[in-house]
């Protein structure tokens, strides 16, 4: 009985450490616990802000797709601009060729009407003459 009573004993002693340490494992547990939690709620907060960028990506998206749109029809137009500038720019000098041609054409005929009129003048001059006679 002794024995048993003192077998008994040790035990009641195990129990009684296992007993006195729970609490501070239960405390580690709780703050564990606690610390998962936050990192629980920040991993959410990141899930959320993740879920909010990713339903503003396909808008952006779409506005980036909508400008390069515009972008592509106004360098069309300007494509288009140069090109008819360059149209122009071919045109000129054979319009300038034209405008010499005929600026020639009529310094011709000016001068020819020159002569003419020099001619009339002294036809004139001779009829006086011949008149004053």
């Amino acid at each position: 009985l002794n024995l048993r009573n003192h077998r008994l004993h040790l035990d009641n002693h195990q129990l009684n450490l296992r007993n006195h340490q729970f609490p501070q494992a239960s405390h580690r547990l709780h703050q564990k616990n606690h610390q998962l939690n936050l990192r629980n709620h920040r991993l959410h907060l990141d899930n959320h802000q993740l879920n909010l960028r990713n339903h503003q990506l396909p808008q952006a998206s779409h506005r980036l797709h909508q400008n390069n749109h515009q972008l592509n029809l106004r360098n069309h137009r300007l494509h288009l601009d140069n090109h008819q500038l360059n149209l122009r720019n071919h045109q000129l000098p054979q319009a300038s060729h034209r405008l010499h041609q005929n600026n020639h054409q009529l310094n011709l005929r000016n001068h020819r009407l020159h002569l003419d009129n020099h001619q009339l003048n002294l036809r004139n001059h001779q009829l006086l003459q011949v008149s004053h006679r």
